[in-house]
């Protein structure tokens, strides 16, 4: 059995991990004035006055007033807008409290570029109750999108002889919920140095080191919250993994599994000793995956050998997991005896109940 190089990337399914961290952006509850929403095309055929109204509409004493006499029939006539880049790999989220003195009012609220071609990531024709409402929208960022704004378009024949109040315009950035942000080693001691530092885009994730992995592997965890699958819904996990190097035959050169462990923290998030640390006891439930890379061994361990392996209680994700084996039909590569080589593979591995005892894993 030949041991020349191990990567084991384990991605830790129902971990009790904290809030995504939020940033606040975008924030105005017109306590000094209208400077971020003093802008804003209004056409010439209509009839509208904004004003600070200070006597307590909505949340707090000053809340912003369009006093509309006529709006014509596009909605677009009258707009406020206030800058509002977007960054990839988060998720945003718009709030406003509005109230409206009459039946009937609406806004068009968007998230829309400041020029040409006016893409949209929000849009929504929002009907403004006549008691104080705080409406709410999220929308996740794909791309940069440094010229987005947030624009409020008050057009339309059904708000001619009306007034809306606005106020506490929020808007708030987090992490893409659907993309893994907390990374570390699994604490073993095996790992390569973590690369992700607090500029390390969402969803991204690397360990590197200048001398050869240690028998035992390196290895990745990255954590988020419970996920469980029913009988409706699978949970996914999927990406992309750069493999840097070329290993030939070697014995698992990769590994990943998908798994539960209980009461883990990330410790030193953000350093290159980022790690994992977890409560005494607290063992790996779950899948682990062991392609084959050339002409080696199968990979065996309690049971037998195999290329999906079941983890129960282990003490690390491994085919000699307590109480573990392999499942399921052997799954050589192909083309046959192909080797693992340096590039960028995709990966995906889904979990779906069938029935109270048994799921049904896909890789």
């Amino acid at each position: 059995m030949v041991k020349k190089l191990q990567l084991i990337v384990l991605f830790v399914l129902c971990l009790s991990v904290g809030l995504l961290a939020q940033t606040v952006i975008l924030s105005d509850q017109f306590d000094d004035g209208d400077g971020k929403w003093n802008t804003g095309w209004i056409e010439g055929s209509t009839d509208v006055t904004f004003s600070i109204d200070t006597n307590s509409v909505l949340s707090g004493k000053n809340s912003y007033l369009a006093d509309i006499n006529t709006a014509s029939a596009t909605t677009y006539n009258i707009q406020r807008v206030a800058d509002c880049p977007l960054l990839a790999g988060n998720q945003y989220t718009l709030s406003f409290m509005a109230v409206a003195d009459k039946e009937g009012a609406s806004i068009n609220v968007l998230f829309e570029l400041a020029g040409d071609p006016y893409t949209k990531r929000i849009n929504v024709i929002e009907p403004i109750a006549t008691t104080p409402t705080v409406y709410t929208y999220k929308m996740i960022a794909t791309e940069d999108v440094p010229t987005n704004m947030v624009k409020l378009h008050y057009g339309g024949s059904q708000n001619d002889s009306t007034k809306i109040w606005v106020d506490s315009i929020v808007v708030v950035q987090e992490p893409d919920p659907t993309l893994i942000s907390e990374w570390g080693e699994d604490g073993l001691g095996y790992a390569w140095d973590v690369t992700n530092d607090s500029s390390t885009a969402p969803g991204d994730a690397g360990i590197a080191g200048t001398q050869p992995m240690a028998t035992n592997g390196s290895s990745l965890f990255g954590g988020f919250d419970t996920l469980e699958a029913t009988m409706d819904q699978a949970v996914v996990v999927s990406g992309q993994l750069e493999f840097v190097g070329d290993p030939g035959d070697s014995y698992t050169a990769l590994r990943f599994a998908l798994i539960f462990r209980d009461s883990l923290s990330l410790q030193n998030q953000y350093t290159d000793t980022a790690g994992w640390v977890g409560a005494a006891g607290t063992g790996f439930y779950g899948y682990e995956f062991t392609p084959k890379s050339g002409t080696t061994d199968q990979p065996n361990g309690s049971g037998g050998n195999g290329s999906v392996w079941t983890i129960i209680n282990g003490n690390w994700p491994s085919t000699y997991s307590n109480g573990g084996g392999p499942i399921g039909p052997v799954v050589n590569q192909a083309p046959r005896n192909a080797a693992i080589l340096g590039g960028t593979y995709n990966w995906a591995v889904s979990v779906i109940a069938i029935n109270d005892t048994t799921n049904e894993i896909r890789w």
